[in-house]
């Protein structure tokens, strides 16, 4: 199955060119899901949403509608695992439990331009993740370029057989 969406359905610049003029921007998520199958909570990066939200979310979109859930950056955006992170974790997995099982298609883990690779890291970092849900990966990127690891030559990368296994090993 083919899911089809943006990261996002609540932009000001949409209104006319995607949403109806007149209609509210409170019914910009139902008028979304008639159109596309799935969204990225992008905001999610930088505030959870609150319990209520999640749960107007998930009876506001039709069956078959599936949310991507974005891992907050006070989790991805580190370049140590600070002492706080299995708390940040917790919190974080708390909180997107509040999706209906069906609705949440996976949680992306979307590393920045910055962080170099390190197996060491990433190995403690799938053990805190809860083999509970499904997890995607996306490498940042320099400027809006290339992912870095396209770009290095001779320098180690996110890209490798030895990180492709360990993410498979936690079925990420």
């Amino acid at each position: 199955m083919i899911y089809v969406g943006t990261s996002g359905w609540s932009y000001a610049d949409w209104r006319k060119r995607f949403y109806p003029v007149r209609l509210l921007s409170r019914r910009w998520l139902e008028y979304y899901a008639r159109q596309f199958d799935t969204v990225e909570l992008n905001a999610a990066t930088y505030r959870l949403p609150r319990e209520e939200q999640i749960t107007q979310w998930c009876r506001t979109v039709p069956p078959g509608f599936r949310f991507t859930m974005k891992l907050s950056r006070l989790i991805t955006h580190r370049k140590t695992i600070s002492p706080n992170l299995e708390r940040f974790i917790f919190n974080y997995v708390e909180r997107i439990s509040s999706f209906a099982p069906e609705k949440l298609a996976q949680v992306l883990c979307q590393l920045p331009p910055y962080l170099e690779r390190d197996e060491r890291y990433l190995i403690r970092f799938l053990h805190m993740l809860p083999a509970t849900f499904r997890y995607v990966w996306s490498f940042g990127t320099d400027r809006g370029s290339r992912p870095r690891w396209l770009r290095s030559c001779g320098r180690t990368t996110w890209h490798s057989a030895s990180m492709i296994t360990l993410g498979a090993a936690r079925g990420t």
